[in-house]
């Protein structure tokens, strides 16, 4: 039954954004792992930021990145920024030109040119096999950042139930004894196993060198 299943075909995907802070690198690396988790592996992103580049002069970079761009099934281009990035330009009109499926993301706000409402520019614009998704970056924040707090609220209430609950629990069990450090350390001697332990407020440790209570 296993043999006769058809198991579903991965996809390589070239992705091309700016690389010249930590902001697009961190922020490509997270899209690209996202892309992969919410596919379950079937979309897996080529980062250019991953591409070895070393010891190489600014031609063999080119030629190797669009070499590797060539051999991917599909292209995504990040479009983000008041003015397009060249290099990613450069590559999604290679691409196009090469017939490869590409999809143009813009989750910048800023509205420049006259390309698909004023997103870029319109020489960008009207190539086929070409899908274009424009996000409000801000609303989408915004709305996770709420459904964060609120599950950070639930948590802490959860939290705050268990701790008394186990604090119930604890009151009602026999007085801690103090270990050998708390009585040695104790500021009122040997008084301490007579007078602090049965007073101790449940839940706040009674040794700061073993953690008995």
């Amino acid at each position: 039954m296993q043999a006769s299943m058809k198991k579903k075909p991965s996809y390589a995907v070239y992705f091309a954004s700016e690389l010249f802070n930590a902001k697009d690198l961190i922020g490509n690396a997270y899209l690209a792992e996202a892309i992969f988790d919410k596919s379950h592996g079937r979309f897996q992103c080529v980062l250019p930021q991953n591409i070895e580049h070393r010891r190489l002069t600014a031609q063999p970079v080119r030629d190797r990145s669009l070499r590797t761009l060539a051999a991917c099934d599909l292209a995504l281009f990040n479009f983000d920024g008041s003015e397009l990035d060249a290099g990613t330009v450069v590559e999604f009109l290679f691409a196009k030109f090469a017939d490869i499926p590409a999809v143009l993301l813009r989750s910048d706000s800023r509205a420049r040119g006259a390309g698909h409402g004023g997103s870029w520019n319109l020489m960008c614009s009207f190539y086929p096999r070409t899908e274009q998704v424009l996000l409000d970056s801000l609303a989408l924040y915004r709305k996770f950042a709420q459904q964060r707090r609120l599950r950070l609220v639930d948590m802490h209430l959860l939290a705050g139930q268990h701790s008394s609950a186990a604090r119930k629990r604890f009151a009602r069990s026999s007085p801690p004894t103090p270990c050998a450090h708390s009585i040695a350390s104790c500021a009122r001697n040997q008084s301490c196993r007579n007078t602090c332990a049965p007073k101790c407020t449940p839940g706040w440790p009674c040794c700061l060198v073993c953690g008995v209570r």
